[in-house]
């Protein structure tokens, strides 16, 4: 990361904290796309190619998933400071941040590295869909992390997956 400090300065300008440096790398190295090719075989992951590097020249990135759908460890305790109100409250003020907060960063460190970001959980349909969804149905901040955070994604996800 040092040795990439300030190109990644330069990228994530206006945003200039600790932590915009820390998710501006990360996003930066994983936008590469280089490392160890492993698959996933009877229950364990073995090594596929030691050097490997993708051809995508598309990434899916997360973004939206925990401001929509309280998924964020300050929410859980704006629950439990001002219950069902506040959390919805947070959950707003998330929301409406976000453009202006990360995905103008994101989208430079990841664009930096010739791949383009596209942010399924920001699509139009699906961030109208949560807007209208109850909030009981998105989060459920009175069951355990992992659990309840996420909670309607998660009931997708197992629906589809397994």
């Amino acid at each position: 990361v040092d040795a990439m400090r300030e190109e990644l300065l330069q990228l994530l300008n206006p945003a200039d904290t600790y932590m915009d440096l820390n998710i501006g790398a990360a996003l930066s190295i994983a936008a590469r796309g280089t490392g160890v090719l492993k698959r996933y075989h009877q229950g364990s992951f073995e090594e596929v190619c030691q050097s490997y590097t993708s051809a995508a020249r598309v990434i899916l990135c997360g973004h939206g998933a925990d401001e929509q759908c309280g998924g964020y460890g300050r929410h859980r305790t704006k629950f439990r400071e001002g219950g069902w109100d506040a959390l919805a409250k947070e959950i707003e003020l998330d929301v409406n941040r976000l453009w202006h907060r990360n995905l103008g960063r994101d989208d430079r460190c990841i664009s930096n590295q010739g791949r383009e970001s596209r942010f399924p959980f920001l699509d139009e349909d699906v961030a109208i869909a949560l807007r209208k969804m109850p909030i009981q149905i998105k989060v459920d901040p009175t069951k355990p992390p992992g659990v309840g955070d996420k909670q309607v994604l998660r009931v997708i996800a197992k629906r589809f997956l397994g």
